[in-house]
């Protein structure tokens, strides 16, 4: 390939990777400001779609990965890979809490209520500090394969 028809494709990925990006974040807000805060008002598990969501977004991130042509704009955009990987673990940990509030919710009238809600709490900070320590012990930096 050329490597204008590369950098065109570099940067149409680029464009659609932002795209997945946008509705990964939207997602997680979402999640994180209405979803879980209707179930814990009205007292009653909704659908929880985090899950689905994150594995969706999640495949196209792997594509970016494993194509080499896709992978470029992780080159091109050296800030990209660091953003991509912490809104996905972001993501996860919401999908997370989410998940667990649905299965506390299952059970009306029970006080799996008041000890589903601690444990959500306590799962969100347990992995808010795990992966802060992840990343604090491996910083993330992108280094471009040698060809």
């Amino acid at each position: 390939m050329g490597k204008t028809l590369k950098n065109f494709i570099t940067f149409s990925w680029f464009l659609f990777l932002g795209f997945i990006l946008f509705l990964a974040g939207f997602s997680t807000m979402m999640l994180v400001l209405h979803d879980i805060p209707g179930m814990v008002r009205t007292g009653f598990a909704g659908t929880t779609a985090g899950f689905a969501i994150f594995g969706t977004l999640s495949f196209v991130v792997m594509i970016t990965g494993f194509v080499p042509v896709f992978r470029r704009c992780y080159y091109k955009f050296p800030w990209l890979y660091p953003f991509t990987t912490i809104l996905m673990m972001n993501l996860f940990i919401a999908a997370l809490a989410e998940f667990i509030l649905g299965q506390g919710f299952s059970v009306t009238g029970s006080p799996r209520y008041e000890i589903t809600i601690c444990l959500m709490i306590i799962m969100v900070i347990i992995c808010r500090f795990v992966m802060c320590f992840y990343l604090k012990k491996r910083p993330m930096v992108y280094q471009k394969e040698k060809q």
